[in-house]
This record gives structure tokens, C-alpha cells and sequence, in this order.
């Protein structure tokens, strides 16, 4: 793979915050072009890779719940299937 291809890679991974990437691709790289990875398998190392130094993504609460207040959540009705 050429230096201007691994360059920009390394530029696109910094903006996606992916920052291990940015780091290892020079190896991950090597690796793909000893194993003849085609590009769908290159492109799942690279994810793997990253993923692997995250962990799984932590769940996020919805927006309206992070900006409610206690007075709001009292307000919330929940409305169950009732059984017959």
C-alpha cells in the first residue's frame, strides 16, 4: 500500500476518533499484504482492531432522559398491554 494511501487512512481514522488505528496501521497493513487479505477481510481487521482496544459500546440513555428533570418523570405514564 502506498505512503499517500496509508497517510490518508491515518488522517480519516484521526477524525473517526479512531486512534488506535492511527497508530497501528503500518503493521496492520503488513500483516493484510502477507496474509493476501482481500479488501472486505482488510477492512474487517481494521475494525476488529479498534474494537478490540474499545470494548463494546456502552448504552446510552435517550436524550429526553438525560435532560429531564425529577419533575418531568413524574409526569411519565406508562401504558401496559392489560391482560384479559
Amino acid at each position: 500500500m502506498s505512503t499517500l494511501t496509508t497517510t490518508r487512512i491515518r488522517e480519516h481514522a484521526s477524525k473517526l476518533g479512531m486512534t488506535h488505528l492511527t497508530d497501528t496501521i503500518s503493521e496492520l497493513v503488513a500483516r493484510a499484504e502477507a496474509d493476501q487479505m482481500g479488501y472486505l477481510d482488510f477492512v474487517d481487521l481494521l475494525l476488529g482492531e479498534e474494537l478490540g482496544i474499545r470494548g463494546p459500546p456502552v448504552p446510552q440513555r435517550p436524550e429526553a432522559l438525560r435532560t429531564a428533570t425529577p419533575q418531568d418523570l413524574g409526569r411519565v405514564r406508562l401504558h401496559l398491554p392489560t391482560r384479559p
